[in-house]
């Protein structure tokens, strides 16, 4: 075993050695996961998937945007960060083509193909079989519920995505808005939006679909992020890195996969949310206002009705909600707002809240939630939230 830490020619640097631990230099991919090959699924045998060429977004320009990121121009703009101060962009052009190759031939190794999908070791993610047959037929309903706006690697753009607002979610950056905890989502998270959708936008509720097939393209949404994680983090490394070597790339892609792999266990082990009750009475309403004027007025201006935008963890800009109009994306659950009140919702920008007390997030919790039944809120309150209301 040797540690990848150091430099250059016949080396890599420090910044591919943070992907992960130490990698033994001699480690083959196919010894350490040892599967058999899943039959074809619908997509062409003879189908890869395609390397990434669109702009990895690490810092988004400073400036907070002044309106949402244009529908049919998604690629562009996010490659035209690279030209604006502050901003941190990765282009995977800026790779050499034959690390690039070297990259793409390593992720078939571990990743397979769209007709015969896999992932590191086969372990499940919690409840959720990853095995090569479940991935298989999780590619089948992907391919013909979610390919069209979500693309064959997950990345957003498939040939609706790029004329949607909000834009697809893009699976390869391992993080979701959907997460109660941290960033990552467990499978239940994922199986409740594909159940219920997600309100103002145009992922719809695919309430109708088998158990089974549920569970597979849950499956398969996870192969899919897992895949385009450890081709992203990879890439990242590889164009910060001028002397690395197309040799050395297999081992650092088994690096970083297994890393994506643990982090994806450790988030389906996160405590499911219990259920909770609001206070009743219009002193708790009245309590939650005083909380959310002074922890979330500055950034959800007007509560919702003034345009506000910000980037999120894509570097899409993208409006802050309406609060007032009660379409709660991530859950309607009373249990829902508590978790993105306490723990932020950290892919869209959201902080955290550890210093407010339990009873505080249960005030702050009802009075959102309450937001939009003007009929609920205390008089006073109300005229707050709607201040050109008629009286």
């Amino acid at each position: 075993m040797r540690s990848y830490v150091v430099a250059r020619r016949g080396r890599v640097s420090a910044r591919l050695a943070a992907l992960g631990v130490a990698a033994c230099a001699g480690f083959a991919a196919v010894a350490w996961f040892g599967w058999s090959s899943a039959a074809p699924s619908g997509y062409d045998p003879a189908l890869r998937y395609p390397h990434r060429t669109d702009a990895i977004v690490l810092q988004p320009p400073q400036s907070e945007p002044r309106d949402a990121t244009p529908v049919g121009n998604l690629i562009a703009t996010l490659a035209g960060y690279a030209e604006v101060p502050g901003a941190h962009v990765v282009l995977p052009g800026a790779v050499p083509p034959a690390e690039r190759e070297a990259l793409t031939t390593a992720l078939d190794d571990l990743f397979g193909t769209p007709a015969a999908p896999r992932v590191p070791d086969a372990a499940a993610v919690g409840d959720l079989p990853m095995s090569p047959g479940q991935l298989a037929a999780g590619s089948q309903v992907y391919r013909r519920l979610c390919n069209q706006c979500h693309g064959l690697t997950g990345n957003g753009q498939g040939n609706a995505g790029d004329w949607i607002h909000p834009f697809p979610r893009d699976f390869r950056l391992g993080q979701f808005k959907i997460a109660a905890h941290g960033s990552r989502p467990s499978p239940g998270e994922i199986r409740r939006i594909l159940r219920e959708g997600v309100p103002g936008t145009r992922m719809q509720a695919y309430d109708l679909i088998s158990d089974a097939d549920l569970n597979a393209v849950t499956a398969y949404v996870v192969h899919l992020s897992q895949r385009g994680e450890t081709e992203l983090k990879v890439l990242v490394a590889l164009a910060d890195e001028e002397g690395a070597e197309s040799a050395e790339v297999p081992a650092v892609v088994v690096v970083a996969a297994k890393k994506s792999v643990a982090d994806w266990q450790a988030a389906a082990l996160s405590p499911k949310a219990p259920a909770v009750t609001f206070p009743s009475g219009e002193d708790a309403l009245r309590r939650g206002h005083d909380l959310f004027a002074r922890n979330c007025l500055a950034c959800h201006a007007g509560y919702g009705h003034a345009e506000s935008f910000r980037y999120d963890a894509w570097g899409v800009a993208a409006r802050l909600p309406d609060l007032t109009r009660g379409e709660w994306k991530w859950g309607r659950e009373p249990a829902d707002a508590v978790a993105r009140i306490r723990n932020g919702i950290p892919a869209a920008g959201m902080p955290a809240n550890p210093s407010l007390t339990a009873a505080e997030v249960l005030d702050l919790a009802a009075f959102t939630k309450a937001m939009s039944r003007p009929d609920l809120l205390p008089a006073d309150v109300r005229a707050a939230v709607y201040p050109d209301a008629a009286e």
